[in-house]
């Protein structure tokens, strides 16, 4: 029969390299590197495109950072039997600040965003076409204008056909334009709360790789202990 494939063997088939609570911290200060400067909010000039720029350039880093927050678990995951009350602690306020940075942006980063690079649109009819096709008895088809009178005799078949062109329109332009307005004015704090809330999550995995290895100090000296 076919042998069952290993963990370690599907790993090397398909190139996959696990990611270390090390490996993730690095990328996530890699991400604070790539979160763009706020927008000048006395800069007249700003456009409308420019703001959008800025945002989708602040949604990419967010989008970074939710995938690496959820590479922590599966890097620090281990059979609960195999750990300890005190490591379990660790994981859970680990786990806790980790949901708490994923909640703040959100609720405070991600709507404001949103609003700019995926406003409400509706597909509307944005040209209609007009062809009107006149078929002669003797079979030959005259093209005439829609605004014409029939060229034929009364036994000559007319049809017309319509074409419809649709495109899509934001819903509410105004609103579009005051996101942007919005966006720009909080660029400064925006930008903050983002590096704030990667940074801290930063620190609350040193914290938690130096809780585990202080847990991991203490049950060494307490095994050689008498």
């Amino acid at each position: 029969g076919t042998a069952t494939p290993t963990r370690q063997a599907v790993m090397a088939e398909v190139s996959y390299e696990p990611l270390t609570l090390s490996d993730i911290q690095t990328r996530m200060l890699e991400l604070c590197r790539r979160v763009p400067p706020a927008i000048e909010e006395d800069a007249d000039d700003t456009t409308q495109e420019q703001i959008v720029e800025w945002a989708s350039q602040m949604q990419t880093v967010l989008e970074g950072f939710n995938l690496l927050v959820s590479c922590v678990s599966p890097a620090t995951y281990i059979w609960s039997a195999k750990r300890s009350g005190a490591a379990d602690q660790h994981l859970s306020v680990l786990s806790s600040e980790l949901q708490l940075a994923q909640e703040a942006i959100s609720s405070m980063i991600s709507p404001r965003l949103s609003n700019l690079l995926a406003p409400v649109v509706d597909v509307v009819v944005d040209t209609i076409t007009t062809t009107s096709t006149t078929t002669q008895p003797s079979g030959g088809d005259k093209q005439t204008n829609s605004n014409h009178e029939r060229q034929s005799g009364e036994e000559d078949t007319s049809t017309k056909v319509q074409k419809h062109t649709y495109a899509s329109r934001v819903v509410d332009p105004d609103y579009l334009k005051l996101s942007g307005e919005v966006a720009k004015r909080n660029s400064p704090m925006l930008r903050h709360v983002l590096l704030a809330t990667i940074l801290k999550c930063v620190q609350c995995i040193t914290d938690y790789s130096q809780a585990v290895k202080n847990e991991e100090g203490r049950n060494t000296n307490m095994g050689y202990s008498y």
